[in-house]
């Protein structure tokens, strides 16, 4: 109270220094500390199709049904194997009937007994039971928690009722918990609102790799011999069904789900709890040279203290106690500090796997008063050294009036200087680096235009009476699409880049099947709506019809792959149906997964031809913001087909900035 200037600045400075701590401290407690919301999370652990990392297809690492009916007969190390469906679409479902208009949804799908590996109970009705699982119908729905709050505003009549989603009547038969995040936890960035069953069954395995598989170790199993063992009934089930048509490969790693889910962020949490160390360690230095500085002033106290009985000992613990009460009274700042930032990265980025479970909470408060107390002892110990070491008569001579700063108390502050000084130039470099690194990231050349680009989604097929209905929607929407004055391009396709994706087996002859491009089905008018470039041949158009020859498009990267240093225009492709179909056209690789992975071989099929999509995206490109073309999008479409909901948009710039979510995730905290 005395010397309030020196106090407020101390208690700003350690506030900050802990409040910067303790938000690093709260986003790594959620991310790699804190326990899964689930029953013994620690014997949980995923089973990839191979390494599970960013930027792969997911058609390359998920699992066919066959395998996991196969573990599950089989594995002794493991207790039970679930799986969820890797291929939903967002907002791909509309619900009508009970709550009001319709709105458009997500769907969840799931082996049997997902919940029961996870140990997840319902919080009202029931889960699903065997006889549900197998109809293989979607009769009856789970409902997430947040959902059934939204729509049904949590009525609990809402179980044993029936809701209608796309056209077709459905069983509500239980509400989820709210604790079981389904997206925050396995698909950050996407949304769940319904949940229905996925049979393990002959119809399921021909569709091929579905599922992403978790599995419960059983008691005293170690996940190495695990690893041995799923490895073995994995090759035995590769060999045993050798002659059956369509099963695919299996090559089975696995990890903790923990492990699966936050990993790769291990590495980025301890560079910057070093980097919140050195800044830790600034605070430090700065508040040991300020309390040395102000103990020359306070030399003739100390000098009367210690001539009125006060010992050595004494004297340290008095300015002891009073860096300990500088730094409590931060870290009550800190902690206000902590809360702000924490708040603001939680919901920084919904992609980053449960970030936005972050939040204040015992954990980070016991961080936070560890920090105060770890920091007002380490400030606090030079100038309590420096009284401690001081002769009588010295004190006395510094505390004088007109006395200058002993050579002693000099040193002791240029070297704290230096060390500030030190520190910081590191912190500087690294975060200039990483944010370096990052405008470099966001610079690189994606070979599509995502600025005033929007993707508008729409699923005519259930409404459509049969498939030469949705080819006469399609070809009508392109048309007034284009026809309206905002939108300069505009085109159909069924997989985004940076959105989706999938990878299917082509063949060049009949004994080379092994290569896996990407596969998008579009409509003419696409490669101008993305901003693609055609290098050579022809783009898709309307006369490749269900009726015309089977034609396709490959990049350049397919190509070379292919044909490297041959013509690739008039080359053949054949599918698992048999079909080959004829390359017209090659078009400029662009970068499907994201920024940071170079473009892979692509396939592009006419939409009017292969003609089995479910729902596509509308891409538009114009003038205007993205809201501005997606409701000029709407309009445009609404008038031939009303029923049709064109409520869901994307920006394409959207799908960038996720894509590079976790390099954005770091550069920000």
């Amino acid at each position: 109270r005395r010397d309030p200037a020196f106090s407020v600045f101390s208690i700003a400075i350690v506030g900050l220094g802990i409040g910067a701590s303790a938000t690093v401290f709260g986003v790594a407690d959620a991310l790699l500390l804190e326990p899964l919301p689930f029953e013994d999370p620690d014997e949980l652990v995923w089973i990839s199709n191979g390494e599970f990392g960013r930027g792969q297809a997911l058609s390359s690492v998920s699992v066919q049904v066959q395998y996991v009916r196969e573990l599950r007969a089989q594995s002794d190390l493991l207790e039970d194997v679930a799986g969820y469906h890797l291929f939903d679409f967002q907002g791909d479902h509309t619900v009508s009937g009970l709550g009001g208009a319709p709105e458009r949804v997500s769907r969840l799908r799931v082996t049997g007994n997902f919940f029961a590996v996870l140990g997840v109970e319902a919080e009202r009705g029931r889960l699903f039971n065997p006889s549900e699982v197998e109809q293989h119908g979607g009769a009856s729905v789970l409902l997430v928690h947040d959902f059934w709050q939204r729509r049904f505003g949590g009525d609990p009549d809402v179980i044993g009722s029936s809701i209608t989603i796309d056209d077709a009547p459905r069983t509500v038969i239980g509400v989820l918990p709210p604790t079981f995040d389904f997206r925050s936890i396995f698909a950050p960035g996407a949304g769940v609102d319904y949940v229905e069953p996925w049979p393990l069954n002959a119809q399921t395995n021909r569709q091929g790799n579905t599922l992403g598989v978790i599995a419960r170790l059983a008691d005293g199993a170690e996940i190495t011999a695990a690893q041995l063992e799923v490895a073995a009934i994995a090759e035995n089930t590769t060999r045993s069904f050798s002659g059956e048509r369509g099963l695919n490969g299996f090559s089975p790693q696995i990890r903790l789900l923990r492990e699966r889910l936050t990993g790769s962020y291990r590495g980025a949490l301890l560079l910057l709890s070093g980097a919140v160390l050195l800044v830790m360690l600034i605070v430090c230095a700065n508040l040991s040279n300020l309390l040395v500085a102000r103990g020359m002033g306070r030399a003739r106290e100390m000098a009367l203290r210690s001539a009125l009985g006060a010992g050595r000992s004494r004297l340290a613990r008095q300015l002891l106690t009073e860096s300990l009460m500088l730094a409590v009274a931060g870290a009550v700042l800190g902690v206000g500090v902590a809360a702000i930032g924490i708040a603001a990265i939680a919901g920084l980025d919904g992609s980053i796997p449960l970030l936005a479970q972050a939040r204040l909470d015992r954990s980070v408060l016991t961080f936070a008063a560890a920090a105060a107390v770890a920091a007002g002892i380490v400030f606090g110990v030079a100038p309590a050294l420096r009284v401690d070491r001081a002769g009588l008569a010295a004190a006395m001579r510094d505390g004088t009036r007109g006395a200058t700063e002993s050579a002693r108390a000099g040193r002791l502050r240029r070297v704290l200087v230096a060390a500030e000084v030190a520190l910081a130039c590191v912190v500087l470099v690294a975060s200039g680096l990483l944010a370096r690194s990052f405008e470099r990231l966001v610079r690189v050349d994606l070979g599509f235009e995502p600025e005033n680009t929007v993707a508008v989604r729409i699923d005519p097929q259930e409404r459509m009476e049969d498939g030469e209905a949705r080819v006469a929607y399609y070809t009508a929407a392109i048309d007034r699409l284009v026809e309206s004055p905002g939108i300069e391009y505009a085109g159909l396709t069924d997989i985004l880049p940076m959105g989706f994706n999938r990878r299917w087996s082509v063949c060049l002859q009949e004994e080379e099947c092994d290569l896996s491009p990407y596969v998008k089905l579009i409509s003419d008018g696409y490669l101008d709506a993305m901003g693609l470039t055609l290098l050579r041949g022809r783009d898709l158009a309307r006369t490749d019809d269900p009726d015309a020859a089977p034609v396709l498009l490959v990049n350049d990267v397919f190509a070379e792959r292919a044909w490297p240093g041959e013509d690739p225009l008039g080359r053949t492709l054949r599918l698992y149906n048999e079909v080959e179909w004829q390359v017209v056209g090659v078009v400029r690789g662009l970068r499907h997964l994201n920024p940071e992975v170079e473009p892979g071989p692509e396939i592009y099929f006419s939409q009017l031809q292969m003609n089995d999509a479910n729902a596509v995206y509308a891409v538009v490109r114009g003038r205007g913001d993205a809201a501005g073309l997606a409701a000029e999008a709407r309009e445009a479409l609404r008038p031939i087909a009303p029923r049709v909901p064109l409520d869901a948009f994307v920006p394409i710039a959207t799908l960038v900035d996720r894509s590079t979510s976790a390099r954005r995730f770091v550069v920000s905290l």
